[in-house]
């Protein structure tokens, strides 16, 4: 209610607010309403202990443009960290500018809910951008870093590991090198049990896996 009346003339009430989300039709909507809270269809009944990690922390309050930004594109495209990834994406993994963002863009919700290094390496597995290098490696974790302290998190409710880190001291979410061992992997673990697409097809064809089995997924 106060971000509608905030940013329009509308000035509903609760109850408005309150009808206006059940009037939403099911197949647009991915969100349920349960007296005084708002859930993501996935997180209810079951919160995974969403709510207890997030405390008591109060809510960021977006701004009219970055509620336009996840209302049409689902994500917030216009953090530098993010941009900055993307171009790392290009200029040191060969990906095309379109690939990097969408790339971008998937890395970035994921880390919203507070995913795994390992995670993040798959993704980039699966658009077949290869971290090939412990050097490409480190410089990968410094870029997710630098990304996943300046994305609006889940278990913040909404704000930054950067900004948390302001409003209350060190956080825990601040950075993958500062939770926990377990988020940073080796380059050795990175690539076990991973086909990259030159390598030779498991099915012994004899052709590289890229002009075989992989397109046949």
């Amino acid at each position: 209610m106060k971000i509608v009346n905030a940013n329009s003339d509308l000035h509903l009430s609760e109850n408005e607010v309150r009808e206006e989300i059940n009037n939403i039709p099911p197949e647009f909507s991915d969100y349920i309403l349960v007296k005084d809270k708002i859930y993501h269809k996935e997180l209810y009944p079951n919160d995974r202990g969403i709510l207890q990690a997030q405390g008591d922390k109060e809510y960021y309050i977006p701004s009219k443009d970055e509620i336009i930004d996840l209302g049409t594109m689902g994500y917030l495209p216009n953090s530098k960290e993010l941009k900055r990834f993307e171009n790392y994406l290009v200029r040191r993994l060969d990906a095309m500018q379109d690939e990097a963002e969408f790339v971008g863009r998937i890395i970035q919700m994921k880390i919203c809910g507070d995913c795994k290094m390992q995670e993040i390496i798959e993704v980039l597995d699966d658009f077949g951008l290869m971290v090939e290098s412990e050097v490409l490696l480190n410089q990968l974790v410094r870029h997710v870093n630098e990304l996943w302290n300046d994305t609006r998190m889940l278990l913040n409710r909404g704000f930054t590991p950067n900004e948390m880190a302001q409003l209350e001291g060190p956080n825990p979410l601040l950075g993958l090198n500062q939770t926990t061992t377990t988020n940073v992997v080796s380059f050795e673990k990175a690539k076990k049990n991973k086909i990259y697409p030159n390598d030779p097809c498991p099915c012994g064809s004899g052709k590289k896996y890229k002009n075989c089995c992989k397109n046949k997924e």
